[in-house]
C-alpha cells in the first residue's frame, strides 16, 4: 500500500509540473479517436479556482513526502500557492508571495523548492513595467521557514541598465547533500536577455536562506542561448545546470566543482533538432496539438543519490524525430558528464503521434526514475493528448509498458 502511495504521490507531482503547458484540445468527427489507457488515480482539485492555471511546479518535503508546495500562474498573470498535509488528498490554495511595498503589473514562472530543514523557496518573475522607471520582469525569490509561515520576498540582482532587459524562466534547488560544505545552500538558474548582448544563462546562490543572493555567474556565454533550463544538486554537492538553445538544438550540460562559483565544465550532449519556429510567440515549434502554445525541448535533470547508481544523471527531453513528430527521450550522464546511454522514453510510434512537453522526478525511496509527458496516441489526427506516465525500475535504461496499455494515462 505504501508503494501504491508513493507512486501516487510521484505521478501527481509529475502530472502538476506537466500542466502548465496545457491549452485547449479539440477534437472533429472527420477523424478516429481511440484510448484505451487505464486511469493512473483519482483527480483531485489543486487550485480550488475558476480561469485557467499555467506553469505549474511542484515540490515534495525531502523529509515528509505527505507536505506538498505547488504553485502556479492564472490568467490574470498571479502567482498562487498551493499546500498540501496529506500527500495530496486536500489542497489548500492562496494567493502568491507578496512584493512588500512594491507596485506589481504581473507575476510569473514559479520555481520551488524545499530544503530539509524544511525551509521552502518560491522563485517567480514580477512585471514591474507599470512602476515608472523600472523594467520588466524582475526576478525574485520568496522564502518561509515552515509549511504554512509568512514569506519574506528579496529581489536578485540584476545587472545595471541600460544592458539589462528582463529575466525569464527561473529554475531552483537546494543542496541537502550531508556529505557536502556548502549543505543548506540554495541555487537559481534563469535566462537573462540583454540589449545589445545574447540570451545568457545566469545562476546565482544564497547562504541565509534566499534573503541575500551572489553575483550571478555566466554559463557558456556566447556559446548558446538558453531557452529552458534545470537545476540539481549531485549527493557530494556539486551543482549541475542544463539548458535548452532553440536555435541550434542541442541540449547543454554543465558542473561546478566550486559550490557554484564557476560553471567551467560545460558540455553539448544531445541534439534536440532545432525547435525554433518564427510562427510561434516563443522559441519553440507548433505541432497539431500545440500550434499557438508551441512546444520545447522542456529538459529535466534528476540525480540519484544513493544505492549503486548514485551520483548518476538522468535527463529527459523532448525531440523533433525525422518523420516530424515529437519524442521524449531520456539521456543517462555520469558525474564527469560523459555519456552513458539515450533512449526513447515512450514506444516507436504506431503510425504518426506526438510525444510532447516531459517532466521526470527520482522516487527518493525506492530508486524508481518517473517520466510523464503528453501523448497523441490513439488520434490519427494529432490534435487531441493524454498526460501518460511511466516509470524505469534500472536508471532509465529501459521504460514499462511497450504501448498505451502499458502506461498511466489522467
Amino acid at each position: 500500500m505504501r508503494r501504491l502511495l508513493r507512486d501516487f504521490l510521484i505521478v501527481v507531482g509529475l502530472v502538476a509540473a506537466g500542466v502548465a503547458a496545457v491549452s485547449v484540445w479539440y477534437l472533429t468527427s472527420r477523424h478516429s479517436l481511440h484510448n484505451n489507457r487505464p486511469l493512473g488515480g483519482p483527480q483531485v482539485d489543486v487550485s480550488h479556482v475558476q480561469g485557467i492555471q499555467s506553469e505549474t511546479t511542484i515540490a515534495v518535503g525531502p523529509t515528509n513526502p505527505e507536505l506538498l508546495l505547488a504553485g502556479s500562474n492564472d490568467e490574470l498573470f498571479t502567482t498562487r500557492v498551493y499546500t498540501s498535509s496529506d500527500g495530496g488528498r486536500k489542497w489548500r490554495s492562496v494567493g502568491g508571495p507578496p512584493l512588500a511595498d512594491r507596485a506589481q503589473c504581473g507575476l510569473g514562472d514559479p520555481a520551488i523548492a524545499i530544503a530539509s530543514d524544511g525551509h521552502e523557496y518560491y522563485a517567480f518573475l514580477a512585471d514591474l513595467s507599470c512602476v515608472q522607471g523600472e523594467d520588466l520582469p524582475h526576478l525574485f525569490v520568496a522564502d518561509r521557514a515552515t509549511f504554512r509561515a509568512e514569506w519574506h520576498t528579496f529581489p536578485v540582482p540584476g545587472p545595471p541598465r541600460p544592458r539589462f532587459l528582463f529575466d525569464d524562466k527561473p529554475a531552483t534547488a537546494v543542496d541537502d547533500s550531508p556529505r557536502s560544505r556548502h549543505r543548506g545552500r540554495v541555487y537559481l538558474t534563469w535566462s537573462r536577455y540583454g540589449n545589445r548582448t545574447p540570451t545568457v544563462l545566469e545562476t546565482s546562490r544564497s547562504d541565509d536562506n534566499g534573503r541575500t543572493w551572489s553575483t550571478p555567474t555566466a554559463v557558456g556565454f556566447y556559446r548558446f542561448e538558453p531557452d529552458t533550463s534545470t537545476f540539481a544538486v549531485g549527493p557530494d554537492g556539486s551543482p549541475y545546470v542544463v539548458a535548452a538553445d532553440p536555435f541550434d538544438g542541442l541540449l547543454w550540460i554543465a558542473r561546478s566543482t566550486d559550490g557554484g562559483a564557476h560553471f567551467r565544465d560545460l558540455h553539448a550532449f544531445a541534439s534536440t533538432r532545432p525547435l525554433y519556429a518564427r510562427s510561434c510567440h516563443a522559441s519553440a515549434f507548433p505541432i497539431p496539438a500545440q500550434r499557438e502554445r508551441c512546444v520545447n525541448a522542456n529538459p529535466i535533470v534528476n540525480i540519484f543519490a544513493r544505492g549503486p547508481r548514485a551520483g548518476q544523471l538522468i535527463v529527459t527531453y523532448e525531440t523533433r524525430e525525422c518523420n516530424g513528430t515529437q519524442a521524449v527521450y531520456a539521456v543517462g550522464l555520469d558525474p564527469r558528464l560523459d555519456r552513458l546511454f539515450r533512449v526513447r522514453v515512450n514506444p516507436p510510434d504506431r503510425g504518426r503521434s506526438d510525444q510532447f512537453l516531459p517532466t521526470s522526478a527520482i522516487d527518493r525511496v525506492t530508486g524508481d526514475l518517473w517520466a510523464c509527458f503528453y501523448d497523441t496516441t490513439g488520434d490519427s489526427s494529432r490534435t487531441h493528448a493524454w498526460y501518460t506516465c511511466t516509470v524505469s525500475r534500472d536508471g532509465g535504461r529501459s521504460w514499462a509498458g511497450s504501448g498505451p496499455r502499458g502506461r498511466r494515462s489522467l
